[in-house]
């Protein structure tokens, strides 16, 4: 039997960058649907076959238990350094916003950053660097 559960609307967060996550789906407008297989599939719900108002509609798989929802996310990209200003900007609006929109999720971004010189750092951007990451308070920053 096919079930649905309406979705919250999602919340704007204060800051993208301050929130872990045991995360919920939060897409306005959309409903979840259980299938008999037991994979989940999204989509717009009210529909006139949507189980909406229909009597003996239930929110539980047979068996009586609701399914077990995700509870954590980890994620990890690879970024071009010379598109990196973009792309963390992209991943910000497109994946941070959305995590912490969930007002049960916690949401914890790291950025880890690597370089190598084949002749060697210059001493004006190994200083630069340096200072750079102290001001931005980065937790560690290591030269080799």
């Amino acid at each position: 039997m096919t079930s649905w559960a309406k979705c919250p609307s999602p919340m704007v967060p204060s800051s993208p960058w301050t929130m872990t996550t045991p995360m919920a789906s939060a897409r306005k407008g959309e409903a979840e649907v259980q299938l008999g297989g037991g994979g989940t599939q999204w989509g717009i719900g009210g529909g006139a076959n949507s189980g909406e108002g229909k009597s003996g509609s239930t929110n539980q798989p047979s068996g009586g238990r609701p399914p077990a929802r995700p509870r954590a996310y980890h994620g990890s990209v690879d970024v071009n350094a010379t598109l990196a200003k973009s792309q963390l900007n992209t991943i910000a609006e497109e994946i941070i916003a959305l995590l912490a929109a969930d007002p049960q999720a916690t949401v914890r971004v790291s950025v880890e950053i690597s370089a190598d010189f084949e002749g060697g750092v210059s001493d004006t951007t190994k200083r630069s660097v340096s200072e750079n990451a102290t001001n931005l308070s980065f937790k560690s920053s290591i030269w080799e």
